[in-house]
């Protein structure tokens, strides 16, 4: 037997006919299953929109109330200038970053 460099399987495979689709039909069978899924891609769209849209009011007033919060003054100071140079460690979230500063730092020489 010669060997044409061809897989025998695979000529076998591709060598019996298959009852294949009369080709019309089978254009109109995936033009159908196309426009459905446009379709039902659209519409899954639209619904992730709304639902976002529902989320981002109540989202955005969480984040303000957490800025307000993050944002107060711990000690008043009166003078300006002071004032303005301790701002970044005089606020609730000056003193949150550098007590989970500080929880990282402990928690690295404890444990490595």
């Amino acid at each position: 037997m010669m060997n044409d460099g061809r897989d025998q399987r695979l000529v076998e495979l591709f060598s019996h006919d298959l009852n294949a689709l009369p080709e019309a039909d089978f254009v109109a069978d995936v033009l159908r299953e196309t426009r459905r899924l446009r379709r039902r891609r659209i519409m899954l769209r639209a619904l992730l929109a709304a639902a976002t849209s529902l989320v981002a009011i109540p989202m955005q007033d969480m984040a303000l109330g957490l800025v307000a919060v993050l944002t107060l003054t711990l000690v008043p100071i009166d003078n300006l200038l002071l004032s303005q140079l301790l701002m970044p460690i005089n606020t609730v979230g000056g003193l949150l970053s550098l007590v989970i500063l500080g929880l990282r730092l402990a928690h690295r020489r404890l444990f490595t």
